[in-house]
């Protein structure tokens, strides 16, 4: 997926005006020490048919995510503040509210907190909700549910 990149130190969203550079997705920075504290993303929400509830899915990401929806947050880690959410073990799916939608362009911002060693924001999807949540339920039993009966049946 296409989606602009700008990498920064500041938790607050950059402005449009901010240097953002072209980027394909999906994202993978390995370093020791990553040179900035967040990477952000953003695109423009393409428009689908009709009054279909809309999701955004990810099926991974390192270490901390939250997504904005026409500069408002509509989701992220539910860890306390302070904490760095480990989200290679779970899956994110993110209603997009229809309140929030405009008639017109409707823009997405992710900001990824970067640490040390592998930082990763994979593919993004857009779709139909009910479309999505099986996919979703999928992979969390996969990724979470099957490591945690591996953990329990190994102690």
């Amino acid at each position: 997926m296409h989606v602009e990149l700008l990498l920064t130190d500041q938790a607050a969203m950059p402005a449009s005006s901010a240097p953002w550079s072209e980027y394909e997705l999906p994202y993978r920075l390995v370093a020791d020490k990553p040179e900035t504290a967040y990477a952000w993303f953003r695109f423009d929400l393409p428009r689908m048919q009709g009054n279909v509830p809309l999701s955004l899915y990810l099926s991974n990401y390192m270490y901390s995510v939250e997504v904005y929806l026409n500069g408002v947050r509509i989701g992220g880690p539910s860890e306390p503040p302070g904490t760095l959410a480990l989200g290679w073990t779970r899956p994110l799916l993110l209603s997009l509210p229809a309140g929030l939608l405009q008639a017109g362009n409707n823009l997405v911002h992710l900001r990824l907190t970067q640490a040390a060693f592998t930082n990763v924001l994979p593919e993004l999807v857009i779709g139909p909700e009910t479309e999505l949540l099986p996919v979703w339920q999928r992979k969390l039993f996969t990724q979470s549910q099957v490591a945690l009966v591996s953990l329990v049946l190994c102690v």
